[in-house]
């Protein structure tokens, strides 16, 4: 891979990503792109943000992302990750899997070529199914 070139896609409110620690912060402090899924969602519609997405990631030569998912949230259907990941490489940083995993996380960490999550448990569900 060449030099780094990096997406975070994230949901982010009053300039500011929940997240619970400064992780988007600091990469955001280091030259990190970022786009606000809820807002392009809103303004785009389903379709028309997924394609912004792709055109972004195109013309700004990404070959990185982290989406970073809000609770409870499926703005995105796991074809489009699935999609993007023969492409760039795709990382998940999610939380909140006590609630979401069963029917959220096991179906798109399968998408993705890394999820971060500061839970053990998690990851070692997630180990049970291959991932």
């Amino acid at each position: 891979m060449d030099k780094l070139k990096l997406l975070y896609l994230a949901a982010i409110e009053n300039n500011f990503v929940n997240s619970g620690n400064n992780f988007p912060e600091t990469l955001l402090s280091n030259d990190v792109l970022c786009l606000d899924y809820k807002e392009l969602y809103h303004n785009y519609g389903f379709c028309g943000a997924k394609n912004y997405i792709r055109k972004y990631i195109n013309e700004n030569e990404i070959n990185s992302m982290i989406f970073l998912f809000g609770a409870c949230e499926f703005y995105f259907d796991v074809h489009f990750f699935e999609e993007l990941r023969k492409k760039i490489y795709v990382v998940m940083h999610t939380g909140d899997t006590a609630y979401t995993y069963d029917v959220r996380d096991q179906y798109y960490a399968q998408a993705m070529d890394l999820v971060i999550h500061s839970d053990f448990i998690v990851l070692l569900r997630l180990r049970e199914i291959g991932i």
